[in-house]
């Protein structure tokens, strides 16, 4: 095993992890799924997975509607 080759990013997170990259809580979580804002998949019977691209996707989203303060 080639110890400097880079393991693969995943593409689909779990709700916890999903939580750790957002910094919210798994109710914030639930609720950004719940309102469509946050794009998310059934993998099994229970299995919630959230793409990475949806949470790019939705930070891209804040970003662009967060207005930006003038340097002071």
């Amino acid at each position: 095993e080639d110890k400097n080759e880079a393991s693969p990013k995943p593409m689909l997170l779990k709700v916890p992890e999903a939580c750790v990259m957002l910094s919210c809580s798994r109710t914030r979580l639930y609720a950004l799924m719940r309102s469509g804002e946050l794009g998310s998949t059934l993998i099994g019977p229970n299995q919630r997975r959230i793409p990475v691209t949806e949470i790019e996707a939705y930070v891209a989203r804040l970003k662009a509607s967060t207005p930006r303060r003038a340097a002071s």
